[in-house]
């Protein structure tokens, strides 16, 4: 016959100490202050390269809409407004949207979003260089697809071609560009105020011959990040994210 044993119970320590509190607390407050950086940080980058993305297809829908209905359509970046606005054309074009010209598509610009110039300047002159049509300098912000699918160019000194790199590598690899600040075409935008006008700064524009290019997306690469030196160069992704 086995006899059983009723095992007596540890007794039961009641609350915790100072130090174990204080080692809790501390523990507790790293994690959050983790966990409320990372998010925050990932979280504009995230929404930036949305809004990166998101414009570069509204130029490329605004380009498919003259090409459909083959004439020419106007996209404007209204800058005050924050938004993209993009209407065709009807009768002599004067690229300005009149009161039987309908809207045919509308995006707004997301906050995280600044519009900011290669020479830093929020909302300045060539934060977006599509300007100059038919020698009126006041039409401005605004790329003119034809209905063959080409860019109606634009004349300002702001908006020309961009020049090719002078050298390329793993940094600025092919189909990368060297964009002059203010002597080249592009929607600039970038996630930060300050700082140095290169951090995050992107690029969607239409480049090459004839002006019947791809649509781009593309990223500065100042010359302290492996750029060449003398040169304003925006590369394709993979990128390099500066917090």
């Amino acid at each position: 016959m086995i006899e059983r044993h009723a095992s007596k119970a540890a007794p039961h320590r009641g609350g915790f100490n100072a130090l174990e509190v204080m080692s809790a607390l501390a523990i507790l407050s790293i994690a959050t202050s983790f966990a409320a950086e990372l998010p925050r940080g990932v979280l504009r980058r995230e929404r930036v390269k949305s809004a990166a993305r998101e414009i570069q297809s509204v130029v490329l829908a605004t380009r498919m809409e003259a090409v459909r209905r083959n004439t020419k359509v106007v996209l404007h970046v209204d800058l005050e407004k924050r938004e993209l606005v993009s209407w065709a054309e009807r009768g002599t074009p004067n690229f300005v949207q009149d009161a039987d010209e309908k809207t045919i598509n509308r995006y707004g610009i997301p906050g995280a979003v600044l519009f900011r110039g290669a020479d830093g300047r929020i909302d300045g002159p060539d934060a977006v260089s599509f300007d100059t049509y038919a020698g009126d300098r006041r039409l401005t912000d605004r790329l003119v697809f034809d209905g063959d699918g080409s860019l109606v160019t634009p004349q300002a000194e702001n908006s020309r071609l961009p020049a090719k790199p002078r050298s390329y590598g793993p940094v600025v690899p092919y189909a990368s560009v060297d964009c002059p600040t203010s002597r080249c075409r592009g929607i600039f935008f970038s996630d930060h105020a300050g700082g140095r006008p290169g951090r995050n700064l992107f690029r969607v524009s239409v480049d090459g011959a004839w002006n019947v290019g791809r649509v781009s997306l593309l990223k500065w690469v100042p010359p302290e990040e492996g750029g060449n030196a003398g040169e304003t160069d925006f590369a394709p992704s993979p990128w390099r994210w500066v917090d």
